[in-house]
């Protein structure tokens, strides 16, 4: 049995690898938290994956410890850090990212349009609600674009979600990756909005939902339904790239 080790953290790659299923592996999804060691040797993991910007002392030493021996250990830049790459230049460590990297590193180069196929589909039983549906995952504040399409502004039906630090009355709450696909299948429209690093489109469309960018979103009703780009399945990923 293959064991995928996952360092959790907000980045949708991290969120929706962990809620992959691949036969004959199993993923584990952990904040860590000064438990590495105790996780490696109650699930003995064969892969890592590991967040660069949080990387702590008790990682960089397990990777020191079991990178050339034991554990295949990956990290994933979220942001690109060149001081990263630099301090694991002498160790088995495999990077991944969306940005090319120099050969002289070994690295990974994340797929466009990477989608968890196996939680986002177009599920034909559940009749979508006319709300419009917008994760807010990455923003301080509310976007002023947004803000003024919000109630007391407008009536028009937007349910936000993911985000804490946002306190309105349409930010309904927290989702993790099955429940935003949930979402996505049970409502008839999308809100894109501008700079977010964790957008959705794909996933909703995939979902059979329209995507409205905000821009457009005071004729969201005008809007028809576009079939879904290409795209790269998330688990053909991780067994091609992560687990060989």
């Amino acid at each position: 049995m293959t064991t995928l080790l996952v360092q959790n953290s907000k980045s949708k790659f991290i969120q929706t690898s962990v809620y992959s299923n691949i036969p004959n592996t199993n993923i584990i999804g952990s904040s860590i938290d000064s438990h590495l060691y105790k996780i490696y040797y109650s699930h003995n993991p064969t892969h890592a994956i590991f967040c660069a910007n949080r990387l702590t002392d008790e990682i960089i030493q397990f990777i020191s410890d079991f990178s050339s021996t034991k554990v295949k250990c990956f990290i994933y830049h979220d942001n690109l850090s060149f001081e990263i790459l630099d301090q694991f230049k002498e160790l088995p460590v495999t990077h991944i990212s969306k940005i090319k990297i120099k050969s002289e590193y070994k690295s990974v180069l994340l797929p466009k349009n990477l989608i968890n196929s196996q939680l986002f589909y177009n599920n034909a039983s559940i009749t979508k609600k006319e709300s419009i549906v917008c994760f807010v995952d990455d923003y301080e504040t509310i976007p002023e674009s947004l803000s003024n399409y919000l109630y007391p502004n407008t009536t028009i039906p937007i349910k936000l979600f993911n985000n804490y630090n946002i306190p309105h009355y349409q930010n309904l709450g927290m989702l993790d990756e099955t429940s935003k696909a949930n979402i996505l299948q049970s409502h008839k429209y999308y809100l894109s909005i501008e700079n977010n690093k964790n957008d959705y489109s794909l996933e909703a469309s995939l979902c059979g939902s329209i995507v409205v960018d905000i821009d457009k979103i005071q004729n969201y009703e005008t809007i028809e339904y576009t079939e879904p780009k290409d795209y790269y399945d998330l688990a053909t990923f991780i067994k091609e790239s992560i687990l060989i």
